[in-house]
């Protein structure tokens, strides 16, 4: 979904934000090198845009993005956070940017499924943030190896030319008197510290929730980011930006949720430098310089086991640096990156590992130009080379078209090619980690070769006179040496456990391997339909995947429902309030049947200043219990919010 951009009217935010699945003349900045419309992108693109975040604030970031078409949230097992997954493709696949500079692979740092969504965690403040624009399909070409499956890029506010910003409370309680209360709270203050010349921006959020009280429950969980901004104008056409953040997640499980009382703290910090420089009316370089460090230490909260804690990191530095340039009737854009990221693990943690500590380095050149044929027609050339430590040089092409056949029709598609190197975990044979709740190990393997892709997109678009909208996408992609886990060892049922590494026995072994050839393709498709003070909003999805070689040839390589649709109804009641309605329905997962669930919100503009916000959860009490975590979802519940503006 995408929606309408705000205007400083009273009441205009509730009336935006019924807007239901996006909207064609949205500007975007992740679909290539510059700014474009949607309609003209050279890819698929959605944009959540400021007025649909507020409506929604007791939405995370990660939410709103899991309703969008071609998107699904796959819920961690250990921690209950969600990562998200495009197009069937999970989160190692999907290049997760905040202002155009990427998160590193966090979950590295984790193991067995501890780590999954940790970097959405990460997310600014939905109160710092302007817009979100996802990128569904290949984007290797401009981004790298981590854009394989597609790119959520989230733009945050712009500082302040005079002091202001906002401050929300929420909370939430539950029906259910066993499932934990959620609180939370969210600011940002930005202004000038020297008029027009230096600007500060202060930001951060706090969200604690109590531990739920039966086994397999969400824990007890507190996630605080606190981070500044100094953004300084060096001169008319040159400004340099330093970015700091800290972040910190404690989860905690006691016997209430779990049959032995565990914790889990995370602690992140994060730096960035930035420099921008506009060489005259038509050229401009961006060049930025990032470090991220998380840090994780787990254990047991018995003090008689107070030994058997264990500790993880993941850094990654990141450099970039692209200019973008007209010549006549082109657009060209031209970069290089370079990534070194490292991970490290006390042995207790990978117990029989062989080697915990991992590090490699990477770096790409990439190429865009995105040429007005004519008045009509649209064609964008990419190409990029990248250099891996490991895994030698690898070139990536990219070719996209969009047609517009008049006013109302649009025709768009194209090809592109893919490449991810395997995980820092998936690549070493002397590591080791616990899988199965620690009944056996999954196994690296340094003979692993790099994922390819080959990618086929082609879509319509129609908007009629009266507003109406609709998007019809077809993809299909090819995967050559895709990676996947098989048995090399497994204990047979009823037998004690046989599978020994490095001295240490388990009931199976796994290794990663790559798959000769699997395939995956789907439809899209979207609707937005405006009724004077109403709006219709509709998207839905179909996905699958096969291996087509290999000993699970002919199975699903991924577990996302085939199908998937969220529909919203909006309606500007008055002035300053606003109701709406969502649905989201997905088909069932192995151990998970079908599940419809159903929202309903109300947003009053209680004053110029102020906004209030009541939304129902789960409207009819939907719950999923599956075969191996007992219940995966949260039921009904009441959130309400304050927001205060200044």
């Amino acid at each position: 979904m995408a929606f309408a951009q705000v205007n400083d009217e009273l009441g205009d935010t509730a009336a935006s934000a019924a807007r239901g699945a996006f909207l064609l003349d949205e500007v975007v900045v992740t679909a290539s090198g510059g700014e474009q419309l949607v309609v003209e992108a050279p890819a698929t693109v959605t944009v959540i845009d400021k007025a649909e975040i507020e409506a929604r604030p007791g939405d995370s970031v990660t939410d709103l993005i899991g309703r969008t078409a071609g998107v699904s949230l796959q819920q961690s097992r250990k921690l209950k956070s969600d990562e998200i997954t495009i197009r069937g493709l999970g989160e190692s696949y999907v290049a997760v940017m905040v202002n155009g500079k990427p998160m590193g692979a966090s979950q590295d740092a984790s193991y067995n499924g501890w780590g999954a969504g940790l970097k959405t965690s990460f997310l600014p403040p939905a109160s710092m943030i302007e817009r979100v624009e996802v990128v569904r399909g290949p984007m290797s070409s401009l981004y790298g190896t981590s854009a394989m499956g597609g790119v959520v890029n989230v733009i945050t506010k712009k500082s302040l030319d005079s002091w202001g910003g906002e401050v929300t409370a929420g909370y939430t309680a539950h029906e259910d008197d066993d499932s934990g209360a959620e609180k939370l709270l969210r600011y940002y203050v930005s202004g000038p510290l020297i008029q027009d010349r230096l600007n500060l921006s202060l930001f951060g959020d706090l969200n604690y929730r109590d531990e739920d009280n039966f086994i397999d429950g969400f824990p007890e969980g507190e996630v605080v980011n606190h981070g500044a901004k100094i953004n300084w104008v060096l001169t008319d056409r040159q400004d340099l930006e330093f970015e700091y953040s800290q972040s910190a997640l404690d989860f905690k499980t006691t016997t209430a949720t779990r049959e032995q009382g565990q914790y889990n703290d995370t602690a992140r910090t994060y730096a960035a430098l930035t420099h921008t420089i506009g060489w005259n009316d038509n050229v401009d370089t961006v060049s930025f310089l990032t470090h991220e460090k998380v840090d994780i230490d787990n254990g047991y909260l018995d003090p008689a086991r107070a030994d058997e804690a264990v500790f993880s990191d993941y850094s990654l530095t990141y450099f970039k640096s692209q200019t973008s340039f007209g010549w006549g009737a082109h657009d060209s854009t031209v970069g290089l990156d370079y990534r070194d990221e490292s991970t490290s693990h006390t042995p207790l943690r990978f117990n029989g590992s062989l080697n915990t500590n991992l590090k490699r380095w990477q770096y790409g050149v990439f190429a865009e130009n995105v040429w007005q044929m004519s008045s009509d027609f649209i064609l964008t050339m990419g190409l990029r080379f990248d250099d891996n430590e490991h895994y030698g040089s690898n070139i990536t092409p990219r070719v996209y078209g969009v047609y517009h056949l008049n006013d109302q029709l649009t025709l768009r598609g194209g090809y592109s090619a893919g490449f991810l190197t395997p995980e820092l975990k998936q690549a070493d044979s002397g590591i080791v980690e616990d899988a199965g709740r620690s009944l056996g190990f999954d196994k690296g393997n340094t003979d692993l070769k790099p994922e390819e892709t080959d990618s086929f997109e082609v879509g319509i678009a129609y908007l009629s006179e009266t507003d109406i909208q609709t998007t019809l996408t077809l993809f299909h992609t090819k995967f050559n040496n895709k990676i996947d886990k098989e048995f090399v060892c497994l204990t047979p049922e009823g037998e004690a456990p046989s599978c020994t590494y490095n001295g240490e026995t388990r009931e199976f072994i796994r290794e990663y391997v790559n798959v000769d050839e699997a395939e995956l393709q789907g439809v899209e498709m979207t609707l937005d339909i405006p009724l004077g003070a109403f709006d219709v909003g509709f998207n839905y999805t179909y996905s699958e995947s096969e291996y087509l070689t290999g000993s699970k040839k002919g199975e699903p390589f991924n577990e996302v429902p085939k199908h998937l649709a969220n529909v919203r109804l909006g309606w500007k009641f008055s002035n300053a309030i606003d109701i709406w309605m969502g649905a989201q329905h997905r088909s069932y997962l192995p151990e998970q049947p079908e599940l419809t669930t159903a929202d309903i919100g109300l947003n009053y503009q209680f004053t110029k200043n102020v906004r209030l916000n009541g939304t129902i959860y789960n409207l009819f009490n939907k719950r999923v219990v599956d075969g191996i975590d007992g219940i995966t979802n949260d039921g009904r519940r009441l959130f309400v919010s304050m927001t205060a503006s200044f």
